[in-house]
């Protein structure tokens, strides 16, 4: 009869322990980024920045629909400058500049990005072109036979 009441009681006790850690995985716990250095915070900044461009490429370019023109930029990432860097703001949210290159048309240009590198996952918080890729300009028809 003793054995029996000790073994309800640790029963009862071992479920009492797992029902606060089956609690703990629910409810998400807060996210306190530990700071980075600024080497660190360049290469990841550089890796963000290349996942979220291959990740809109399906085509091997990223094709991105200007705001002011409608013109559409088929852009692929040169490289991204590392130098450029630099925190911005509270947390761990950087901002620094890439080079793309338009692949139609062959012109470069520079593009801002910010990124989040805070929390679990890190992101592209926004983009802006920084340099104007130049205006169109319409193809000469070749001369008819003969003339120069």
């Amino acid at each position: 009869m003793l054995t029996k009441v000790l073994l309800i009681l640790f029963c009862a006790l071992a479920q009492a322990q797992d029902e606060p850690a089956q609690e703990k995985e629910a409810s998400p716990e807060p996210i306190y980024a530990a700071s980075m250095s600024i080497d660190d915070a360049r290469m990841n900044f550089a890796t963000v920045v290349e996942s979220f461009i291959a990740a809109r490429s399906p085509k091997g370019y990223w094709p991105l629909k200007q705001k002011s023109s409608a013109r559409v930029l088929h852009l692929r990432l040169e490289k991204v400058l590392p130098k450029t860097v630099r925190k911005a703001g509270g947390g761990n949210v950087y901002t620094g500049r890439a080079a793309l290159w338009e692949v139609d048309e062959d012109f470069a240009v520079q593009a801002d990005f910010t990124v989040d590198l805070g929390g679990r996952r890190w992101e592209v918080k926004s983009m802006r072109l920084v340099s104007t890729p130049p205006a169109r300009v319409p193809r000469r028809k070749a001369p008819p036979a003969g003339k120069p």
